[in-house]
Order: structure tokens, then sequence, then C-alpha cells
């Protein structure tokens, strides 16, 4: 309760939702946190506890059962793991950024727990489709960064690698504070650019007022 106070404090006003928590989360909730002792997971809670209590159904049972089952070092993967994470999949990069060790063993302990699929596989591809009808413009948001991509033609369509994100997983990392993998980022509009697309970096609003809103930074 003290860290969950503590942090709407430090929060931003946004509004609230006037629909009632259920009861059964709220006792979920209670009888997974009461058993923790680590710091960072009890930070994790209390930030749940605000969120659903501000948007009840944002977190679902089955991502309290999976927090369950998390450790400190789960919980440091699946904060570099948010790092890449856009429109609930993951750009597949590993020909290039994701040709490591280090990044082959996080997606398979991530595919074990069950928060992403497609790894080991031939890669999955997404159709990424404009959201406007005269031109072609999407918008990917990683984190607290985004990219712009653009076409003169609204009829194009953007091809991506992938791996798929489960809901939960996608629940569960709102929970979680990280800052976008710029490298990653670049490998991403890299491989939009080889298909004829314009891309635009810019800066992505998480909170507030503003939130939601792209701010550009740079043409790549």
């Amino acid at each position: 309760a003290i860290l969950a106070e503590s942090q709407i404090y430090e929060a931003e006003p946004e509004p609230i939702s006037q629909q009632a928590v259920s009861a059964e989360w709220l006792i979920a909730w209670k009888e997974t946190a009461q058993n923790v002792f680590n710091p960072e997971l009890q930070l994790v809670y209390a930030k749940m506890l605000i969120q659903e209590v501000a948007h009840p159904g944002r977190f679902s049972l089955g991502c309290l059962t999976m927090l369950r089952q998390l450790n400190s070092n789960d919980l440091e993967m699946l904060r570099i793991m948010a790092k890449y994470i856009t429109g609930g999949f993951i750009f597949n990069a590993a020909d290039h950024y994701f040709a490591t060790e280090f990044h082959e063993g996080l997606f398979e302990l991530m595919d074990d727990l069950g928060l992403i699929s497609g790894v080991g596989m031939e890669p999955m591809i997404k159709l990424l489709k404009s959201s406007h009808t005269e031109n072609f413009e999407l918008i990917l948001p990683v984190t607290n960064k985004a990219l712009r991509v653009s076409h003169e033609s609204a009829g194009q369509t953007l091809k991506l690698p992938v791996y798929s994100v489960s809901r939960v997983c996608r629940q569960l990392l709102t929970a979680l504070d990280t800052e976008t993998d710029l490298a990653y980022l670049f490998d991403l509009a890299r491989a939009i650019k080889a298909q004829g697309f314009d891309v635009t970096l810019g800066d992505w609003i998480t909170s507030g007022v503003s939130k939601g809103q792209f701010v550009e930074k740079m043409q790549l």
C-alpha cells in the first residue's frame, strides 16, 4: 500500500474509469502479493494494483498467475524484452541485431514461459497496412520512442518477420519501467526502409494529457 501510494504521488494525473474493480481479482492479487518479499517484484505488484484500480480489466487473473512464477532474474529478462515490443509483436532481427547468444537465450526462455512464440521456427510474417486512406502512414511505438512509417501509396503493405507476444505478456509489461533499445529500433527502421518506406524517429508520449502522441525528432 505504501509503494502504491508513493507511485500515485509521483505519477502525472490521468482520467480513471468509474467501473468497479473485480473482487475476485483483488482477492487473487492480495493472496499473491502478500507472499512477495523481493523489492523489485513488490513494486511491480504495486503498479499493477494502481493500474487495475484506475482501469479495471487491464490485468487478467492469468497475468497474476504468470507473475507468481517469475523471480527477479526472469523479471530483468522481461524488462529487456519490453524494449523490443511494438503492436503486440517483436520484430525478428535474428539475422542482424538479435544474432547473439544473449538474445537467443533470452527468447528461448520467454518462449519456454509461454510469453512469446515462434522461436526456433520459420519466421512468422506480420502484414501491416496503413491507418490512413489517402496515403500509407503507420506509427510503431516501442516504449518511449516510435517510428512513423509512410509511403505515398495507401495500398502498400509492410511485411515484417516477427515473434508473436502473448496477451498475458503484453499486460505484464505495462507494469515494468524500461526505455527503448535504439540499436534495435534502427535495425527495425533499416528493414522497413529496405521495402521502400520512409521512416521518421520520434518520441512516444506514454502518460499525461498528451498520452499516445508522436513527437517527430529526425528522418532516418
